[in-house]
């Protein structure tokens, strides 16, 4: 079955801990978690974990990511201390005499360098290596240059604070330095700048950083987090202690952050013995292990994802906007619905939830829908009625609405849910919908269900969805309705394109666009049609609504999305390597957006983007109106 494993994790914030050399189980934590179906719109690391956060929003694939850490000889990266400018060094005393002969050596680096080791050839390596990822990239690697946008966290003793160098605020920055800040462990590393050390010793979990960020792109926090088994700490010598201090702070001050941040969950590597600073250790026996241990901990925290989710977050069931909202509504595809009532002051959301409405009639649930009446898009409603009332929904039009929702299976004391929406959200920035559900709200959304009671009629007769093939020329006819398609000289035809081979005109895919997707290719699937071929949806009384394929425009070698960003992305994540396609030739109209993205840049967001947020120096005017085209909702579904 096509279909992402992961029911909350399509669209997060990765994050990554420090932990010095035993950050190399990231490797196989990233590994798991892309089979999973987990994908990042950004991302933040401290310390090591930075290391791994930079390499993944680079644009490294998990086989290069554990290719670069496999390779890595840590003990290349022990450079010895260079003279620090401004630093003066402290005069010894007597004193020295009592520290033990085999301490002496590491006891004059501290002192005299503020660190046993410099980290140069750490912050080459990491040059080097980004320079395989973005090759295209002239001289050091900047934050401006990574594919999904990715923050380091650095400690400055200056200003006694954390300091985060993302795109937002540091964008012309080179990104090896960042992370070599990152990674400077205190008396281990010197310090870079006389100023900033390891990210760790104030933030080593570095969620809560954003925790108050509203323009995020993500809907949920995923934290990678390493944890040692507890060992007798030597503490009776300076080494000893040393040694200690330094591991708490690259492991320690958890409990602090996961108090700061609600929606973080975190999935916990643990590492056996290593230390953080136990680089002479690391051979690549040590590395297979660390990479399995980081398989085994991704895979049991989705293994047991849904009870993981619901035991962290305490306001699961709040949507602060409409993004939110048809996430909710996206749950609904974990089950399989009865009756679903649904009630709402216009049709907009057939458009939004058209996939998940197949699938709630493909289950075999009642459908009723309740319009208030003239508060729908005049434009549209008839379109959407005629849709609702062909696919076997009972619409019902009404002069008032006791309430605006979705009630599931009212009749269940276990299994009812219902997600009602706040009117006055836009006016006064509160809430957009809360979800209920179960035995605790039993009796509350009856009480909804029953003011909706007297106007529930008999259940229209179901329908039995299907698909079936139509010659091209159906689909291609339609296509010439778009203004720019509609010349002589232009040339269309359905091809079956590779999905690598495109470019979007856009980077941000939405969300809850995405998250329903799969329903499509699993129809197509079952009804043994190609991947996407042109189709009808067949109604009751005969009447249909069309498939079309995606829609990509050829110029030069080039092929650029027009339409179907979504099922492109899927096709992609998923390994699906062809899909048909209608294809355009000689439109002379410029393309609406100056975009250019492969299909490895492009991020899911829950953040409402439009115009050129969403699209590089948009112009509306040269839209191709592809949707009005095949499905015009002034003529199509009339009797």
């Amino acid at each position: 079955m096509l279909m992402s494993k992961t029911k909350y994790f399509q669209n997060c914030l990765g994050v990554f801990q420090g932990g010095g050399c035993k950050a190399i189980a990231y490797a196989g934590a990233y590994k798991e978690a892309v089979k999973w179906g987990v994908s990042f719109s950004e991302l933040v690391g401290t310390s090591a974990g930075a290391i791994a956060a930079i390499f993944i929003g680079a644009g490294a694939t998990p086989a290069q990511l554990e290719a670069f850490l496999r390779e890595l000889d840590f003990k290349n990266l022990l450079l010895p201390p260079i003279e620090l400018e401004k630093y003066k060094r402290p005069r010894y005393s007597g004193y020295i005499k009592f520290i033990p002969l085999e301490f002496t050596k590491r006891y004059h680096r501290v002192f005299s360098h503020l660190g046993l080791y410099n980290s140069d050839a750490l912050k080459k390596w990491i040059g080097d290596k980004l320079k395989i990822l973005l090759p295209h990239v002239d001289g050091p690697v900047k934050f401006q240059h990574l594919i999904i946008p990715t923050s380091v966290v650095v400690t400055d003793l200056v200003a006694k604070r954390v300091e985060v160098y993302s795109q937002d605020e540091s964008w012309t920055m080179d990104v090896s330095e960042a992370v070599q800040s990152s990674c400077s462990i205190p008396y281990f590393f010197q310090p870079i700048n006389m100023r900033y050390v390891d990210g760790g010793v104030l933030s080593n979990l570095p969620a809560f950083v954003f925790g108050d960020k509203s323009d995020k792109l993500y809907n949920r926090i995923l934290a990678f987090s390493l944890e040692s088994d507890l060992v007798d700490q030597d503490l009776t010598d300076f080494m000893g202690f040393s040694k200690a201090l330094l591991n708490t702070v690259l492991e320690g001050n958890l409990d602090l952050q996961l108090s700061l941040q609600e929606d973080l969950h975190i999935i916990n590597i643990n590492t056996g013995k290593l230390s953080a600073i136990d680089f002479d250790k690391v051979d690549d026996n040590v590395k297979t292990t660390l990479i399995q241990k980081g398989e085994e901990a991704v895979n049991t925290f989705f293994m047991n994802e849904v009870f993981n989710v619901h035991s962290r977050v305490s306001r699961m069931d709040v949507a602060r906007d409409e993004f939110n909202t048809n996430n909710f509504l996206l749950q609904s595809l974990e089950y399989k619905h009865q009756e679903i009532l649904i009630a709402d002051w216009n049709s907009k959301w057939v458009y939004e939830l058209f996939p998940t409405l197949i699938r709630w009639q493909r289950d075999g649930a009642k459908i009723w829908f309740f319009l208030k009446e003239v508060t729908d898009e005049p434009e549209h409603t008839g379109f959407r009625q005629r849709f609702l009332q062909a696919l076997g929904v009972n619409v019902v039009i009404v002069n008032n609405l006791p309430f605006y929702g979705f009630i599931f299976d009212a009749h269940l004391k276990d299994g009812c849910r219902a997600i009602i929406k706040n009117p006055a959200a836009d006016a006064d920035k509160t809430f957009k919908s809360r979800l209920y559900s179960g035995e605790v709200d039993f009796l509350a959304i009856n009480a909804l269900k029953d003011k909706l009671q007297p106007q529930i009629t008999k259940a229209a007769p179901s329908v039995k969805i299907r698909i079936e093939k139509v010659k091209k020329t159906e689909v291609l006819d339609l296509m010439k309705n778009v203004r720019q398609y509609s010349i002589d000289n232009v040339q269309m035809d359905v091809r079956e394109i590779k999905v690598s081979d495109v470019l979007f005109l856009t980077k941000f895919i939405k969300g809850y666009k995405y998250r329903q997707i799969h329903v499509l290719f699993e129809l197509f699937r079952t009804f043994g049609l190609s991947l996407f071929e042109p189709a009808k949806l067949m109604l009751n009384n005969d009447k249909y609504t069309l498939f079309a394929p995606p829609v990509v425009e050829k110029i030069g070698n080039r092929y650029f999305v027009v339409g179907g960003n979504t099922r492109f992305t899927y096709a992609y994540r998923n390994n699906i390597e062809y899909l048909q396609c209608i294809v355009v030739e000689g439109v002379e109209e410029v393309l609406p957006s100056k975009g250019e993205f492969p299909a490895k840049q492009i991020l899911l967001t829950d953040k409402n983007m439009s115009g050129d947020d969403r699209y590089p120096k948009f112009d509306y005017t040269k839209f191709r109106q592809l949707e009005r085209a095949i499905r015009d909702p002034d003529t199509w579904l009339h009797p």
